[in-house]
């Protein structure tokens, strides 16, 4: 990423990529660094993505699930955004909400590689359904 960048430092997929690499330490000086890249681009889902992500680590939840929407809205067939989103959802205490995105996102990733569990999330859709 770190090269991508040197080459063309405007890079969104790079910079988004690169900021989910980060400790806790570059969390602020991250998010800065997105909100300026979004400003540029303001419809690259991966920024919003990536910003959410950076927001989700601060446990700024409705921060995050404001910029997991974003990347959602520009893709709502990444599977990866709508689990975040509904974990996002599930954090602010917006059960049903957060259960119509856990299957939405189990829906998107079949035959698909992606980053979360199918077997957890099935399980957190049983425990909110049964509150």
């Amino acid at each position: 990423y770190l090269s991508i960048l040197e080459q063309d430092p405007r890079d969104s997929m790079a910079t988004a990529a690169l900021a989910g690499l980060h400790d806790e330490s570059a969390l602020k000086s991250d998010e800065e660094y997105l909100l300026s890249m979004l400003e540029k681009n303001p419809g690259a889902q991966h920024l919003n993505f990536a910003l959410g992500n950076n927001y989700a680590k601060q446990n700024k939840w409705k921060f995050a699930q404001q910029h997991y929407f974003d990347a959602w809205q520009s893709d709502n067939d990444n599977a990866d955004y709508i689990f975040n989103l509904a974990v996002s959802m599930d954090h602010l205490n917006k059960r049903l909400q957060a259960i119509n995105f856990y299957k939405d996102s189990l829906l998107k990733a079949e035959n698909k590689q992606v980053v979360f569990s199918r077997e957890a999330v099935q399980k957190r859709i049983n425990e909110l359904s049964e509150l």
